[in-house]
């Protein structure tokens, strides 16, 4: 879901920037008000603080990395303004209060540190301790971004180039995630959503060369998403040559990753012999794994396995329920198959009404599908 992933991208980033030398020292007293920040700037003096709270902070010590970051905080550097406001939303050495390092947060990005209005637009888009509001959101990413922020800008880009929660500006959303998707370190969710948009032809225009391109540089960075849409690619011949074993191993990559469409693709290649040699054992087990992950196409497949018994103790009311889940979850090829079963008594009391309300259900969206026949005869 969206929120998971602002929140998954604001807790994510780095409280310390730089790994630096550590100093050993058995205790530490804060030292005397000073002046180590100058025009946002730390001084040397400035740096060997900042350098001190690093180390506190990787040794664990938050009470004392947060002490002297704090100095630095109060003469206005925003990399340790920051800090603050990420060490007491998640109490670290503070009693956690997110409401306060909010506050630390807009001091941050006042001062120009481009990596607090992640969180600031974050919590607009999530509307959390503020009111909900994509359009603000958009706006501190897109400072953000200005600041060189990579993050701000895959996100003011996703949102411009969707129309999420603010009017759809594809020129310049496009222009926000090439520009994070290229940079130096770049960010591989902005190389996806090129990606898929330049795949799927919207809102641009259709070009395989960019989508294998912005593909393959996500699955560079084992990105699930990336390696599961360039496998698509070569199985299905996209702008390319098929390549199902390449395909295969695309797919494997990403099924390593958790995505349960990979998952699924592997179960049905095992099950046709495409591009593996056909072992319905490994069909079972690769649907089973994407079932669980609540992948519905899965279940429809898991259940196709165990109605007809391939690779799997044939159970036809197993197969029914697995088909009635999917299909209550709103997925018209399981409310099909849950309505032959009904017509015809298989797995499941015959029942001619419901049978005609869930091939109803069924045809309402996918108005081709056949949903009378016996299942036996479907299934080969």
């Amino acid at each position: 879901m969206l929120s998971n992933k602002l929140a998954e991208l604001a807790y994510q980033v780095t409280v310390v920037i730089l790994a630096l030398t550590l100093f050993g020292c058995a205790t530490y007293n804060p030292p005397a008000p000073s002046k180590f920040v100058v025009n946002g700037q730390l001084t040397q003096e400035g740096k060997q603080l900042r350098d001190r709270g690093i180390e506190f902070y990787q040794s664990h010590d938050d009470a004392k990395a947060y002490e002297v970051w704090r100095i630095l905080a109060n003469q206005g550097h925003g990399e340790s303004l920051f800090n603050m406001g990420i060490m007491t939303r998640d109490g670290l050495g503070v009693p956690a209060d997110a409401g306060v390092g909010l506050d630390w947060m807009r001091k941050a990005a006042d001062a120009g540190y481009g990596q607090a209005y992640l969180d600031l637009g974050a919590a607009y888009a999530n509307g959390a301790l503020v009111s909900k509001d994509a359009a603000e959101a958009v706006r501190l990413w897109r400072k953000g971004a200005a600041l060189g922020d990579i993050h701000c800008a895959s996100l003011a880009g996703e949102f411009l180039i969707f129309g999420r929660g603010v009017p759809r500006h594809v020129e310049q959303g496009v222009a926000l995630l090439t520009r994070a998707a290229e940079a130096e370190e770049p960010d591989p969710n902005a190389q996806v959503i090129l990606g898929r948009i330049y795949l799927d032809g919207d809102p641009v225009a259709q070009d395989y060369i960019k989508a294998r391109y912005w593909l393959e540089k996500a699955s560079a960075f084992e990105d699930a998403s990336a390696l599961h849409n360039l496998a698509l690619i070569y199985d299905r011949g996209t702008g390319v040559d098929v390549d199902k074993r390449r395909a295969i191993a695309l797919y494997e990559r990403a099924a390593a990753k958790g995505n349960p469409q990979s998952l699924n693709n592997l179960g049905y290649a095992y099950r046709h012999g495409e591009g593996v040699p056909k072992d319905l054992d490994q069909a079972v087990s690769h649907f089973e794994q994407a079932h669980a992950l609540g992948l519905f196409d899965a279940t429809i497949n898991l259940g196709d396995m165990t109605f007809k018994g391939w690779g799997t103790k044939r159970d036809p009311a197993k197969a029914i329920a697995l088909y009635k889940a999917a299909a209550e979850a709103g997925h018209p090829v399981a409310q099909c198959r849950y309505a032959q079963a009904l017509r015809h008594g298989d797995g499941v009391a015959r029942n001619s009404t419901e049978a005609d309300l869930w091939r109803g259900r069924a045809l309402s969206t996918r108005p081709k599908l056949e949903c009378n026949a016996a299942l036996d005869r479907v299934l080969r």
